[in-house]
């Protein structure tokens, strides 16, 4: 008899993990559910470059037998009611915080980066990409000297930027043009 039966979309997800939350509301109360365009979220390579849907796939949705609309869209529309009805958190503080950070909202705040500029400098020197990665490292090793307290890798890093701007310079005066 299911075979008979049409399948509908009934919801649109915000991103995977909000279609995994329905589908497990779902299959909690007995209904059986398919999740559309999952697969396809990563088919392309950029996933949904930090939005969580990919625009070229389209929205990941979530589809039920016609039969089971109305139970299904009830269950879902219960869920997103509760989440409307939750109260607002409240912060808690942290006692080594002094008040003037708390007060600061945490999206202001700029992340720090993984590496310095000096160890950017080498890793762009040894990435030498025709002289490119070489550029790359002279102006974050020239950034390292600037701002940071440990030298010694901006002035490696820097080193070997101008080495590879040399080399290039080698490279396309005797190995291009004297053939």
């Amino acid at each position: 008899m299911m075979d008979n039966q049409k399948i509908i979309s009934i919801y649109k997800a915000k991103d995977p993990i909000d279609a995994e939350i329905i589908v497990s509301l779902l299959d909690s109360a007995g209904i059986t559910c398919q999740i559309k365009n999952k697969a396809a979220q990563t088919l392309f390579g950029a996933g949904g470059l930090g939005t969580g849907i990919n625009m070229a796939a389209g929205a990941i949705e979530i589809a039920v037998l016609e039969s089971d609309r109305d139970k299904a869209t009830s269950i879902i529309n219960e869920e997103r009611q509760q989440e409307t009805d939750l109260p607002e958190t409240e912060t808690r503080s942290m006692p080594d915080t002094p008040p003037e950070s708390q007060s600061e909202p945490a999206h202001e705040q700029k992340p720090k980066s993984r590496y310095n500029s000096g160890v950017k400098s080498i890793i762009w020197s040894l990435i030498w990409l025709f002289g490119l990665g070489s550029v790359f490292a002279i102006k974050f090793g020239i950034k390292g000297l600037r701002k940071e307290k440990n030298k010694i890798t901006a002035m490696i890093g820097l080193i070997m930027g101008i080495l590879g701007i040399f080399w290039t310079f080698w490279f396309f005066s005797h190995v291009i043009f004297l053939q």
